[in-house]
């Protein structure tokens, strides 16, 4: 039996970069709940600061679940690119607990919603 090919959920591209506001969701390989660890979920917030700063992403609001991470996101500058962003910054946890966790332990995909308006972003902010 074959398997059909997993559906494209991402917008094109370019949605991705310049200055607009993101809420995304990132959650662990298999909702495992390894954030529980204090010390794990403070080094991930401690990356997630260093890597958005280093890219131009201004982080309004964001809240380190056992298992997943919401972020509230927007990019400073019109080259400012979120996906980017994701990457390197799950790639840098990803180093960080080489040693303490299992080789892949985000999923290979992110949850997004791009919002429309600005104002929009308040009711986020509370949720997160």
């Amino acid at each position: 039996m074959a398997v059909a090919p997993r559906k494209n959920i991402r917008f094109a591209r370019d949605e991705y970069v310049g200055r607009r506001i993101y809420f995304i969701t990132i959650c662990t390989e298999r909702r495992r709940p390894i954030f529980r660890d204090a010390n794990l979920a403070k080094t991930t917030i401690e990356s997630l600061k260093h890597v958005s700063s280093s890219l131009n992403i201004l982080v309004h609001a964001f809240c380190v679940m056992p298992d997943h991470v919401h972020l509230l996101l927007e990019g400073k500058t019109f080259d400012s690119d979120v996906v980017k962003f994701v990457a390197r910054w799950k790639q840098s946890t990803g180093y960080t607990f080489r040693n303490q966790l299992p080789r892949r332990f985000w999923q290979r995909r992110f949850y997004d919603h791009v919002l429309r308006r600005a104002e929009d972003s308040a009711c986020v902010a509370w949720y997160i």
